[in-house]
């Protein structure tokens, strides 16, 4: 594909994430087995295994961030009141998708609310990547992502819906031409990630 023709089919993209099955280490300040990314988002899109396969690296040390930036500026700095933790350990599981652990400053203002809403009710907090993604073919009203080119952030949500994937939320808007950023038109994620 030539370059020019890449570069156009590259978007930013903001998924919602879900998952439930994840162990917490409060003392330590890790989720363990959180689900960062899968395969179906209920706008259309569907990320190619050998997409997400290809992508475990680019979540690896991928920053985490309290709620996403406002969608008018989303590649916005963010500060350090925003910032949480990182992902580590991140790994593809076939049929599943890519996985993480979750690591936390348990000495910030949300950790006791994060571990307890992991532990106790965790469709009440979740995670969104903010990701450029490369769009490839569309076919039966889906769009298919053939790779994720990069990971701005994973960003930590309120208001999960439940952990199908299918059960993402998101709206387009343009800010430059030829991109397309999605960002949350309601939040539909869980503490633990797709």
């Amino acid at each position: 594909m030539a370059a020019s023709n890449s570069k156009q089919n590259q978007v930013r993209v903001v998924e919602t994430l879900a998952g439930l099955n994840v162990q917490v280490d409060r003392e330590q300040g890790i989720i363990r087995g959180v689900k960062v990314i899968g395969f179906e988002s209920k706008n259309g899109r569907f990320y190619t295994p050998e997409a997400l396969r290809n992508a475990v690296s680019k979540y690896e040390g991928a920053k985490v961030n309290v709620d996403h930036p406002p969608v008018a500026d989303p590649t916005r700095p963010r500060g350090v009141a925003d910032r949480i933790g990182v992902l580590k350990n991140a790994r593809f599981q076939e049929g599943a998708g890519v996985f993480a652990d979750f690591h936390f400053n348990p000495k910030h203002a949300l950790a006791e609310q994060i571990a307890w809403d992991a532990e106790n009710q965790p469709a009440a907090i979740g995670f969104s990547h903010n990701a450029m993604v490369q769009q490839g073919r569309r076919q039966n009203g889906k769009q298919f992502i053939e790779a994720v080119v990069g990971v701005r952030s994973v960003d930590l949500v309120a208001d999960p819906a439940t952990t199908n994937e299918s059960n993402r939320s998101i709206s387009e808007s343009s800010p430059q031409p030829g991109m397309t950023f999605c960002s949350q038109a309601s939040r539909s994620r869980n503490v633990s990630s797709k």
